[in-house]
């Protein structure tokens, strides 16, 4: 990833690319953490917010109002550190889980349906 941001940018902009390689280095910390298997301690939660803050931070100051999606949107407002106090493990309800919930009901009605 750090190759790709500096080819990316203009020579002129070093500062630019050693921000988001620092931004992009704290996202992966914290989705290392998001994507355990496992419930996580009360300090890996607030490390990986302490991640995300720090990604956050710099991502703003670079992109603006304009980087903001919806999902690093729930990342900075610590909308998924909330769900992960409240429910625990996410990988639980990962959109897999989901998918394949929603294919084993759809089975089913096409079998029992006319």
């Amino acid at each position: 990833m750090d190759i790709i941001i500096e080819h990316s940018w203009p020579e002129q902009s070093h500062a630019t690319q050693s921000k988001l390689i620092i931004a992009i280095t704290n996202y992966r910390n914290a989705m290392k953490l998001l994507t355990v298997h496992r419930e996580l301690s009360k300090d890996e939660n607030e490390q990986f917010q302490d991640y995300v803050d720090d990604f956050f931070e710099i991502w703003i100051e670079v992109f603006g109002d304009e980087g903001i999606t919806n999902y690093i949107h729930m990342l900075g407002s610590g909308h998924i550190l909330y769900f992960m106090k409240k429910y625990g493990c996410l990988y639980l309800y990962s959109q897999k889980v989901w998918e394949s919930l929603n294919n084993t009901i759809q089975a089913f009605i096409h079998q029992n349906l006319q």
